[in-house]
């Protein structure tokens, strides 16, 4: 399949909710984009995707935390708020961790009450 043209759109980039980051703040597009910009794709554009077609599945680049908290400076977020959402990550990432302690946890528990039921 090939298309001539492509309509491209820009995202706020916006400060988000993951977890999972392993340091500084987690970064996400928002809702707001600028309008639509239509781009014809050139023969060069289609070797281009061919390339690209060999990167591993589910490729993304990581970005550093320097990178992540620059690109919150360029939208406008003040470091104020880069240090909210990094604390917000951090919080997220410790009520995840307990969770996954107390799953454990109630796994024993049950092995625990049915050995004492096996002997009664």
């Amino acid at each position: 399949v090939r298309f001539s043209v492509a309509e491209v759109r820009t995202y706020e980039r916006c400060y988000s909710f993951n977890p999972s980051v392993t340091a500084g703040p987690p970064v996400g597009i928002g809702w707001r984009h600028i309008p639509r910009l239509t781009l014809r794709i050139s023969a060069v554009a289609h070797s281009h995707a061919r390339d690209e077609r060999n990167l591993p599945t589910g490729f993304c680049p990581i970005l550093s935390r320097d990178q992540r908290e620059d690109c919150l400076e360029v939208a406008g977020f003040s470091s104020k708020d880069i240090a909210a959402a990094t604390r917000s990550a951090v919080k997220g990432k410790n009520e995840r961790r307990t969770t996954v302690q107390n799953l454990e946890m109630g796994k024993t528990a049950e092995v625990e009450e049915a050995i004492e039921n096996m002997t009664r």
